[in-house]
């Protein structure tokens, strides 16, 4: 993630100050650290790197402001997103920052260090696998001097000139193109995986393809009077710096004259006798006419538009489209300026009128295939598929159980139930971290305008293994309704971010549901009205319902959600009340832990796309998908407000309703929040109970809600005071690619509590 924010432009300011000073500063979030820069974009060097590791994210929607305080270097940042972006503009960095934050603890602690090692006939690119695709850190070109003592030096090495006059380059692979086969020198490879293991350096040589090259060949011989032959790895090398310098894609070959070129070859720090610039014409262009035309290379083959249009026109009809529109180039030929255009122009001469064929170009399509791979590597599947550290002859074992344990025992706030499956699951701890920050998230959403606004007065408290902050501890802890809903929304969390985790491919242990047929979920696709549908077996649709549509897609997998959810939350809880205290505070909890385990269970939704000629809806492919957090949330808070329910102190197995007469005979239902203690009042400040109370608040004078200064301030009044306020207003959009807007000043009328 990355643009424009607004930063604090005094440091020392005041709150009221930092109302009205407000500069905007270009960011960047990258590899779990946050960039700060100069320019307007994210260019050369940062002013300021500071890393995200182990921090604490703060998130105010309704001020816009990102609090950005804790972790390894103490760092304490406050960001707010400019009035001019929209809210989801927020939610994108807010993410972005928490998924930096948690990437760069699992990386560090949790997942093994796996090496990704590209070995090609040109480069030869290697790093570390994190959870997502970075560019190689160790890249050099793909060759080998075996030297008259028998060693062997690789890549830049092999090249300096006293090193080729004691020995033989030798490239570690060999390809034939005639024959389709590759050949491959064991001695050389092993010293560059060694050299790739070893180097953490990252070398710029630019590749190109081989028939570009052999086509300049024949030009530059004849330009530079037989002094280069373009024969020997060196001035292959120099021919392939000559070629990304100079070569391109015209717009029409045939009307295309192209300018004359000087090419310096300073870099390679040619002797006297050598010259020191090549001139280059037409053969600028011309070296590059054969990707669309293979014959000008004497190749009996199809030129790479029409070889596009092939591979889209084998795959189903209804995808054709949209696969039109969305076509990569990738790898070192990408490069070449104006080829995404031309491929573009080209393919309109073989497709339709009614079909537009759009072209993208990554910044990273230079290293396209060791992306690639790290996303395939990091997947569920290739985790699984690894070979153990056993199978491997000339490794050692490496038994990583113990680590995870270790990491397991000093995670501050787990029972030892919760602990031993951090253990089994180390991977699985991200996830339910992070959906107990979204439910947090969302709860402060939820409760922004009561006098309870889902935040307390939270210890710090000092252990061995470091400080935990006991957030929202005493609230939970209270077994008030305020607990209940804290229960129940931070379950529903962790259902979400598990069955997430395992939809994505990012968890070994699950995938997406193979029997989606079997859940309950609600059928938003029938005459635009929600229908419910329970599990097969209980519920018979019609022949042609069950003709209409098959299953498909990736289907999210909630039952494995719910029964890890269950296990990490419920089986302590079942062992304390019935072993040790019988504590009905348990039976509450568990109780509250399967409402929001249900609020995700109950509501997931059928989601199906239409297939057919000419966009008919002949033929439906559909999926399960679960709702929205913000909906859970407010289903949630309706829970709160309406179906909550207080329950009796003394129980033998079961939670009983406190109430007298016939009411209290009836059950508590799944969807009732069950508290045992009426909700203390939240008007003043209490630091025994971690109630903030709600003196400074800002409220809204006679806004007849939660929010109303009479309601709020708990009758006790409130302050009112004027602020003037710089807003951005008037913005309008600059080809390409900027917003500008003015800076207008406001009068604000402020309310807070006394």
């Amino acid at each position: 993630m990355q643009g424009h924010v607004e930063v604090p432009s005094d440091e020392t300011a005041t709150v009221a100050e930092l109302e009205r000073n407000w500069k905007e500063e270009y960011m960047r979030t990258k590899d779990g650290r946050l960039q700060t820069f100069v320019t307007h974009y994210a260019g050369e060097a940062p002013v300021q790197d500071v890393s995200l590791h182990g921090v604490e994210i703060e998130a105010n929607r309704e001020e816009r402001t990102l609090h950005i305080h804790g972790g390894k270097e103490h760092i304490k940042i406050l960001l707010r997103i400019k009035k001019c972006d929209t809210a989801e503009t927020f939610d994108k960095w807010r993410q972005a920052l928490l998924s930096h934050a948690a990437a760069s603890n699992l990386d560090q602690f949790v997942t093994p260090r796996i090496v990704i090692l590209e070995l090609g006939s040109t480069s030869i690119r290697a790093g570390v696998l994190y959870q997502k695709p970075l560019l190689p850190q160790v890249f050099f070109p793909a060759i080998g001097c075996i030297l008259d003592n028998g060693q062997i030096v690789v890549g830049n090495q092999a090249y300096e000139p006293e090193n080729r006059q004691r020995g033989e380059l030798v490239r570690p692979i060999q390809c034939d193109p005639s024959v389709e086969r590759y050949s491959m020198d064991k001695e050389v490879t092993k010293a560059c995986i060694e050299r790739a293991i070893r180097d953490l350096a990252v070398v710029s040589i630019p590749m190109g393809a081989q028939q570009i090259r052999d086509s300049l060949r024949t030009s530059l011989a004849s330009h530079n009077n037989g002094l280069f032959s373009f024969q020997t790895p060196c001035e292959r090398l120099i021919l392939r710096y000559v070629m990304e310098h100079s070569a391109y894609v015209p717009e029409n070959y045939e009307t295309e004259s192209g300018e004359k070129k000087s090419i310096s070859l300073t870099p390679f720090k040619p002797t006297s006798s050598m010259p020191r610039e090549f001139e280059i014409d037409s053969s600028r262009f011309t070296c590059t006419e054969g990707l669309f035309r293979p014959k000008k290379w004497q190749l009996e083959s199809k030129g790479i538009h029409h070889l596009i249009h092939d591979a889209v026109t084998q795959s189903p009809i209804d995808s054709r489209r949209n696969l039109y529109k969305n076509i990569y180039l990738a790898g070192g030929a990408s490069l070449l300026p104006g080829l995404a255009e031309k491929v573009e122009t080209e393919l309109e001469t073989v497709l339709p009128n009614t079909i537009n064929a759009q072209v993208h170009i990554s910044p990273w399509r230079y290293h396209a295939a060791f992306l690639g791979a790290q996303v395939v590597a990091a997947g569920a599947s290739s985790l699984a598929a690894l070979s153990s550290p056993e199978s491997l002859p000339s490794t050692r074992a490496v038994d990583l159980s113990g680590h995870s344990a270790a990491l397991c025992q000093r995670l501050l706030g787990l029972n030892p139930v919760q602990k031993q499956l951090c253990t089994e699951n180390p991977l699985i701890i991200q996830y339910v971290a992070r959906g107990i920050r979204e439910a947090l998230y969302h709860c402060q959403d939820q409760f922004k305008n009561e006098r309870w606004n889902c935040s307390d007065r939270h210890e710090v408290i000092t252990t061995p293994h470091g400080e935990f902050r006991d957030i929202l501890g005493k609230t939970l802890r209270s077994a008030s309704r305020e607990g209940a809903f804290l229960t129940a929304i931070a379950t529903a969390g962790i259902v979400y971010e598990v069955t997430k985790g395992c939809s994505t491919g990012n968890l070994s242990q699950c995938g997406c549901d193979s029997q989606p047929d079997i859940q309950k979920y609600i059928d938003t696709d029938v005459h635009n009205e929600p229908r419910s549908h329970p599990a097969a077996g209980h519920h018979r649709l019609n022949q042609r319902s069950l003709n209409t549509f098959s299953w498909g897609g990736c289907s999210d997998n909630v039952p494995y959600g719910v029964k890890f959810t269950r296990e990490f939350l419920d089986k302590f809880e079942t062992q304390q009340f019935e072993n040790l205290d019988q504590d009905v505070r348990r039976l509450v909890h568990k109780h509250n832990f399967f409402v929001g385990r249900e609020q995700i269970a109950q509501n997931i939704k059928r989601t199906c796309r239409c297939h057919g000629v000419s966009g008919s809806c002949e033929f439906k492919t559909c999926w399960l998908s679960m709702p929205k957090f913000g909906e859970v949330a407010e289903m949630l808070k309706k829970r709160y407000q309406h179906f909550a329910v207080q329950v009796a102190k003394r129980v033998k197995k079961r939670l009983r309703r406190k109430e007298r007469g016939e009411r209290a005979q009836m059950p508590i239902r799944g969807n009732e929040l069950a508290f045992l203690q009426k909700s203390p009042s939240y008007c003043e400040r209490n630091d025994t109970l971690g109630i903030l109370g709600t003196l400074g608040r800002e409220c809204v004078h006679r806004s007849h809600n939660a929010d109303d200064c009479d309601l709020l301030c708990c009758g006790r009044g409130y302050n009112t005071r004027s602020e003037r306020k710089k807003t951005q207003c008037q913005c309008k959009f600059v080809w390409c690619c900027q917003v500008k807007c003015k800076e207008c000043i406001d009068d604000v009328t402020v309310h807070t509590c006394k």
